[in-house]
């Protein structure tokens, strides 16, 4: 129940000027870096995450500042939409 409850009040969105993760239901927690900040994409995937298709995609910007996208299918599919997000 706890897990459903992460899945429906957690947000990962990347817009073409900014990346942004939300997650909470009574207390919320929100972490945004510009698009244009974003220095390195790692995707961070384990054995099962592998096999069913899931992973972590962690957004390295200038400085110290990170964003990590926990969970996501096709990870690899999101890191190559933040490249070409990059590019333009």
């Amino acid at each position: 129940m706890y897990y459903i409850i992460i899945l429906y009040t957690t947000e990962q969105a990347i817009t073409n000027k900014r990346v942004v993760f939300k997650n909470g239901l009574i207390a919320r927690k929100t972490e945004e870096m510009n698009l244009n900040r974003v220095e390195t994409v790692e995707v961070e995937q384990s054995i099962l995450g592998r096999i069913f298709g899931y992973g972590n995609v962690k957004l390295i910007g200038t400085g110290s500042s990170f964003v990590i996208f926990k969970f996501v299918e096709d990870p690899l599919e999101v890191r190559k939409s933040i490249t070409e997000a990059l590019s333009e």
